[in-house]
């Protein structure tokens, strides 16, 4: 099968694989009928899907929970979309919000129970609720395992009617000062690390920029990108405050807790 037009614009491997696969499932539906439901994706690479559906095939498809607020979503795909129900796929689950817990807890303990992070989505807090959503298929496992994150006791039910409105973000503000935006520099500063040790993470392809593996350590940023860094967590730049009177660049960036 023909891939090129839109995997040939992928670095990524991973994500390139990802691809792949949804290609492939996508003309299994095309060919055939029925429904084929992603695992949860980046924003780049629900972009990706989209484009290879428009370049594939003529088949519906929909976005959830939620394309405008949640970060990872699945993409349905079916020759029937508009009778579909999104909760044979997917799932949200919620319980009583803890102080002391972050978005790291919760993820780190579902991937303690052996849960693969695709089949996980986003992880939400409002003022009352801490909520998950996940594919159906785990539904029942989460909820009879989940029985703690760090030292407090939780109990998650189904929460499908968890409302979107006013959800917290759990990030941390903080400003920094730069000679470049290279990515190698900002990371330095951001996690306090000398830079032979900064090029020793991009060459072991553990820094992401917007979800995508990047080894250049001249990579110049842009504000609003995502920053991923294996084993210090998740960082987006915002955007550049000002310039000092030495020529280095004033910024402002967020550390997701």
């Amino acid at each position: 099968m023909e891939y090129s037009k839109i995997l040939n614009h992928i670095q990524d491997i991973e994500t390139k694989q990802t691809i792949k696969k949804f290609i492939d499932s996508l003309f299994v539906v095309e060919k055939k009928g029925g429904t084929y439901c992603s695992d949860f994706l980046t924003p780049n690479e629900i972009n990706y899907c989209i484009s290879s559906i428009n370049t594939y095939s003529n088949l519906d498809y929909m976005v959830i929970p939620n394309l405008n607020i949640c970060e990872r979503n699945c993409i349905l795909v079916s020759s029937y979309i508009d009778s579909l129900n999104i909760y044979e796929y997917i799932n949200i689950i919620s319980a009583p919000v803890i102080d002391n817990i972050n978005h790291r807890d919760v993820l780190g303990s579902l991937l303690a129970l052996g849960v693969n992070r695709s089949k996980i989505g986003d992880i939400l807090f409002t003022d009352k609720k801490m909520a998950i959503v996940l594919r159906s298929s785990l539904t029942n496992y989460i909820l009879q395992n989940l029985l703690s994150i760090s030292k407090y006791n939780v109990s998650f039910s189904l929460d499908n009617e968890f409302s979107f409105n006013n959800l917290i973000e759990n990030t941390k503000k903080y400003f920094a000062i730069v000679s470049s935006l290279r990515l190698d520099l900002i990371i330095s500063e951001i996690i306090n690390y000398p830079r032979n040790k900064t090029s020793s993470l991009l060459n072991s392809g553990k820094i992401k920029v917007n979800y995508e593996e990047i080894k250049k350590s001249h990579y110049e940023l842009n504000e609003g990108d995502i920053i991923s860094i294996k084993g210090f967590g998740r960082f987006k730049f915002l955007k550049v405050l000002g310039v000092t009177k030495k020529n280095k660049y004033k910024i402002e960036y967020i550390k997701y807790e």
